[in-house]
């Protein structure tokens, strides 16, 4: 049966997680969701048909967002989704995913969360390196269990204590998408690599007169501050003694191949 696995990564989690899917489950084809963005329609036509990406303020990110509101399904018996998540507990992403496929006339079978190393370093900053091994130790565990179930096409979605904020925190984030950008800067650790440029999965950073400049459709995933060689990026100044992240067992290529 054909599988196709869209996916949306930041700093590798969801990559890592939705490239063991694709090893694990037979005719598994992964589709960068970012290579989409310019698509007015996305037509579904496949037996299964998965969505991973990291969970955003109990949500999508917005061009996830966006290409859920782009699909039509044409053939689909299976619908699953995984979304990656720095801590325990949040969630919300799932019930809403079964609420807008309802509206196209299908449903959501099976969605999970995995609990990986958290990259957020705006609002908060990475584990220690030992809790961050014990999560991808323990993670493994929780993607094999997930990808049995989708195998024998089980219907099971993650209770979600905190879905009821769903709506608040999403709003919160869209919203400050509109100015959020305007925060990031470089400092004069920079060396001009262009590096943070080709990671943003939208094009949203351009260089001028050798400093990156950051537009208005940043998706605030903060690729590019935690994937920076030189830690030059940050979001205002409270980031300057917060750490950094990247998924160890993923190159940046990896990374910077699912744009356009």
């Amino acid at each position: 049966m054909a599988t196709k696995i869209y996916y949306f990564t930041s700093t590798g989690n969801s990559l890592a997680v939705a490239k063991e899917f694709k090893n694990k489950l037979n005719d598994a084809e992964l589709i960068p969701i970012a290579k989409l963005i310019n698509e007015k329609e996305i037509i579904i036509d496949c037996d299964n048909f998965g969505i991973i990406c990291p969970l955003f303020y109990l949500s999508y990110p917005r061009l996830v967002l966006d290409f859920i509101s782009k699909i039509k399904i044409v053939k689909c018996d299976y619908i699953f989704t995984v979304l990656t998540r720095g801590f325990k507990g949040m969630g919300g992403a799932i019930g809403y995913l079964d609420n807008l496929l309802k509206k196209k006339g299908t449903k959501l079978n099976f969605g999970t969360y995995i609990d990986m190393p958290n990259n957020d370093v705006v609002l908060f900053d990475i584990q220690p390196k030992e809790i961050q091994q014990n999560l991808l130790n323990n993670s493994k565990i929780s993607i094999e269990k997930s990808i049995n179930m989708v195998k024998n096409r089980k219907n099971s979605k993650k209770l979600e204590l905190l879905g009821f904020l769903r709506p608040i925190r999403q709003k919160v984030y869209l919203d400050k998408l509109k100015y959020g950008y305007k925060n990031f800067y470089v400092t004069d650790d920079c060396n001009y690599c262009g590096l943070c440029s080709n990671i943003c999965p939208v094009n949203n950073i351009s260089i001028k007169n050798q400093k990156p400049i950051w537009n208005n459709l940043c998706e605030e995933c903060e690729g590019c501050i935690n994937i920076c060689p030189k830690k030059a990026i940050q979001y205002t100044p409270k980031t300057i003694t917060k750490g950094r992240y990247k998924h160890p067992n993923l190159k940046i290529d990896d990374l910077i191949n699912q744009k356009i």
